[in-house]
């Protein structure tokens, strides 16, 4: 099975990116490799391109859902940690797993941290929870 990736939607790839970046940041830690590696495998983001596509379907403006689009992404993957976790499985998407590439500990604390960027007491990051809060 494959899937068609529209022009349109190939364009939110570097706006969702961009965003995960933003809330991870660039690598200077561990935790930071470790959940950009989880983030960033060979991939379609379809999720969140989903989202921003639906928004845009029903008249939406895309820079309104691209925190909410990019959270998206960090809880699947965050489920995808924990989940390797629990069942101890040694390979994600043809890689070694996170908890495989960096130990049970950094991949628990990745997991944790990739669903609550807000957690990081010094990121940078407006998680979707602030924005809720504004616009809720």
């Amino acid at each position: 099975m494959s899937i068609a990736v529209s022009p349109a939607a190939s364009t939110h790839i570097p706006l969702l990116e961009a965003e995960l970046l933003r809330w991870v940041g660039s690598g200077d830690s561990l935790m930071e490799v470790a959940c950009l590696d989880a983030l960033f495998p060979p991939g379609k983001l379809l999720r969140p391109v989903l989202c921003m596509e639906s928004a845009k379907a029903v008249g939406g403006d895309m820079d309104q859902v691209l925190a909410f689009a990019a959270d998206l992404e960090c809880l699947h993957v965050a489920s995808l940690i924990h989940d390797d976790i629990v069942d101890q499985d040694p390979v994600r998407r043809g890689r070694a797993s996170t908890a495989e590439q960096y130990g049970l500990a950094e991949a628990l604390a990745a997991g944790t941290d990739c669903r609550w960027p807000e957690s990081r007491p010094c990121s940078a990051a407006a998680p979707p929870s602030a924005y809720c809060k504004q616009h809720g």
